[in-house]
């Protein structure tokens, strides 16, 4: 987008804007009354980040921001503000989130690890008496039925042999 003000300080050509207050109707909001205000505007635009919409004589665009901002000056345009304008164009969405609706467990892939989190309240961690592998801790549960089981291979392996 292009825009340019000349004049030497009038915003219109042939026009003396310095006298009144251009505003815009929609937002109330009043335009520089000199080239180099409305230049300061547009860098204030472009730092606020807020999105804007831009009419022109073709169509009219919506949530636009300014990713730059060219002047174009030479010693003939010194006192005119020639600037290109580089928009981009945002895309708002609103979105919306239920809680408590879920796909059934059979259609998820991995259920345990997309359900929700849940509070078990105060959980004390268990510390070993001794470090002991788990076929230890397991035949000492069963009273020694790991170790009946391991002289029972060992026996019919004698007799087999």
């Amino acid at each position: 987008m292009e825009i340019g003000f000349a004049g030497g300080g009038s915003l219109i050509d042939g026009f003396d804007t310095s006298k009144i207050k251009l505003f815009d109707l929609d937002t109330g909001a009043t335009l520089g009354k000199s080239p180099k205000e409305v230049y300061e505007q547009l860098l204030k635009l472009k730092a606020s980040k807020e999105p804007f919409d831009v009419t022109t004589g073709k169509r009219q665009y919506k949530n636009m921001l300014i990713r730059a901002i060219e002047v174009t000056t030479d010693k003939t345009s010194e006192n005119v503000l020639m600037v290109t304008l580089t928009l981009r164009e945002v895309i708002i969405v609103e979105l919306a989130t239920v809680k408590g609706v879920t796909a059934p467990p059979e259609r998820m892939k991995y259920p345990l690890d997309t359900a929700p989190a849940v509070d078990r309240g105060t959980v004390t961690p268990v510390v070993p008496k001794q470090k002991e592998s788990v076929l230890s801790q397991i035949n000492e549960s069963t009273g020694g039925g790991l170790q009946q089981v391991k002289d029972g291979v060992e026996w019919l392996r004698g007799v087999l042999k």
